[in-house]
């Protein structure tokens, strides 16, 4: 999947969903394995969001509180893991190469 199209279609999404009209402050992208990207999306207003990039059809949205495992505190920790393993090993994307940011 190419990187910009799989960010600009998490954001799509995101905005959708969850009714984001902050600018992008960043978004990272991690391959996982084949069809399936990891992306990492920070807004100015500071809310973030993991998705899950599969193909260029489904975009499965991740936050704190919907972060499908773990409960309570386990899950926001695995949630914030897995956010600060994209943002560290993923590719960073301009902002300027997203859609509406």
């Amino acid at each position: 999947m190419k990187k910009i199209a799989g960010a600009n279609k998490a954001v799509k999404a995101i905005r959708s969903e969850y009714l984001v009209t902050s600018g992008v402050e960043g978004v990272y992208i991690e391959h996982y394995t084949l069809g399936l990207d990891n992306v990492y999306v920070v807004f100015n207003d500071g809310k973030n969001y993991v998705c899950h990039v599969r193909g260029m059809n489904t975009v499965e949205i991740l936050t704190r509180s919907n972060y499908p495992y773990g409960t309570g505190e386990e899950k926001t920790k695995l949630y914030e893991s897995m956010a600060s393993r994209i943002k560290e090993h993923g590719l960073p994307i301009a902002p300027v190469f997203v859609i509406g940011s």
